[in-house]
């Protein structure tokens, strides 16, 4: 949906933008720009990167148009309740059903008293 509207605004990247983005990450990465364009070069990530400035000129554009209302917070139902319910097991372990069959020439044995 973002390509559909880059390319309907026909929203590009120029060489600031690039530099503009990898000052950023050089800042993230506590790096010098010049090794981050360097290693970006290497990895073929300046379409990565491209793309991703991109994406972020449109989420800008579409912000910048968004028209935000606020909206009264309505609280929880006071006659709500939670219910209890053991998610992980509980109680309800020690009454795992006895096995019916044993090996051929072997005794069942009677599982430990764990309550």
């Amino acid at each position: 949906m973002l390509e559909r509207i880059a390319e309907d605004e026909e929203v590009s990247v120029d060489d600031r933008d690039y530099d503009r983005e990898i000052m950023l990450i050089a800042a993230q990465r506590d790096d010098s720009p010049r090794r981050v364009r360097a290693q970006l070069e290497k990895r073929g990530s300046l379409d990565a990167l491209r793309n991703q400035i991109i994406e972020r000129k449109v989420l800008e554009q579409i912000e910048a148009h968004a028209e935000f209302e606020d909206v009264k917070f309505v609280g929880m139902d006071e006659n709500i309740e939670a219910i209890k319910i053991a998610v992980g097991g509980g109680v309800e372990d020690a009454q795992i059903p006895e096995a019916q069959h044993a090996p051929e020439g072997q005794k069942l044995q009677q599982p430990a008293d764990r309550t």
